[in-house]
């Protein structure tokens, strides 16, 4: 029977398996036998709904479904990626982990077939919105740039009055520290700019971005609404190409708190978002969405899952905000008469 191994983050497959001590890899019949506990029980985390699938949230996972195809299934962590060169896997899918590029290749030159597989240097914001500049395609990006310590302490040429400092790589409004990302006013940022810089790390990176307003009419009107919408990278027999996963998406609405900004000049992110109502929307298949789509391109080169968030202002525009392909909702469900998309992932062509 031939093999997939799934290779999978070490903090991913740690939270998968409720252990602290990972082993190296986990044969099929571990897997399987994992599997079984894990689907029936209740309180589990979102990657073991991934691999192991869950009751509860009706999704059946990468382990089972696999199987169905008629491959033996075995785990393996992040870190022991190479100890399985030469294991002769019919697949090995690194959808949840990241593959160095060299790897990449000894795998693909021992006949193992790659899924999921993106390079590293694309999960940087940086990288992912100078893909859209490269293509012309600046319009769907908030007016924003990067900075280092060497950097001329002068935010980018914009009207905006509020603007947001992150890092290059973060999530859940917090950098690769743990700092959150921070909003300020303007004259207030120009002020502290270079002091930021000073104290910048050499190799560290900061994205400054002019904060982008909506007036939601779905959303009573919410000045911060933003989408989240599943998209898929699949061969379509002359390669790969991007597609949305159907015209649905979650869409996170906040209201900002403006007079609190007023008041201290800087706020943490998530003290002036407030608090996050969820809801599910629609996206519009207009001549800008399908623009915005064109965009994403740039991680079509694999078979691949990934989510993007993104905001539309009032004059209808999509502005990017990042792709993520260790997202959080693959087991969702935007839309009901739709399977979640982790279970539609395995049956995507490669």
């Amino acid at each position: 029977m031939p093999e997939i191994c799934i290779a999978v983050h070490n903090g991913m497959l740690s939270a998968a398996l409720a252990v602290r001590d990972l082993n190296h890899y986990y044969s099929p019949v571990d897997t399987k036998a994992i599997r079984e506990r894990k689907y029936q029980a209740w309180e589990t985390t979102y990657p073991a709904w991934y691999l192991f699938g869950s009751v509860a949230k009706n999704t059946a996972g990468l382990v089972e479904l696999y199987s169905r195809q008629g491959f033996a299934v075995s785990l393996c962590p992040q870190s022991e990626l190479e100890l399985q060169l030469n294991a002769g896997l019919a697949l090995l899918d690194v959808q949840f982990c990241t593959l160095d590029d060299s790897l990449c290749r000894k795998f693909t030159a021992a006949n193992t077939k790659i899924s999921g597989y993106l390079p590293a240097i694309l999960a940087g914001k940086n990288k992912q919105t100078s893909e859209f500049y490269r293509q012309g395609l600046s319009l769907f990006l908030p007016t924003q740039k990067s900075y280092t310590y060497k950097s001329e302490p002068l935010l980018p040429d914009s009207q905006s009055e509020v603007w947001i400092v992150k890092d290059a790589i973060g999530s859940d409004c917090r950098g690769t520290d743990g700092l959150p990302y921070t909003v300020w006013k303007k004259d207030a940022l120009a002020d502290a700019l270079p002091g930021f810089l000073a104290a910048l790390p050499a190799g560290r990176e900061l994205v400054i971005s002019e904060f982008i307003h909506t007036s939601d009419p779905y959303a009573g009107l919410a000045d911060h609404v933003v989408h989240k919408m599943h998209f898929f990278s699949s061969c379509d027999g002359s390669g790969f190409a991007v597609r949305p996963y159907g015209s649905n998406c979650q869409k996170i609405i906040c209201g900002c708190n403006h007079s609190l900004l007023q008041d201290k000049s800087f706020l943490p992110l998530k003290k002036y978002i407030g608090q996050r109502h969820y809801t599910t929307g629609h996206v519009e298949q207009t001549e800008y969405f399908n623009r915005f789509l064109a965009g994403l391109e740039f991680m079509a080169g694999s078979r691949l899952i990934f989510s993007v968030d993104f905001i539309i202002p009032p004059d209808g525009i999509p502005r990017y905000l990042e792709s993520n392909k260790l997202a959080a909702t693959f087991a969702e469900s935007f839309d009901s008469s739709r399977p979640p998309l982790i279970d539609a992932y395995p049956f995507l062509p490669l």
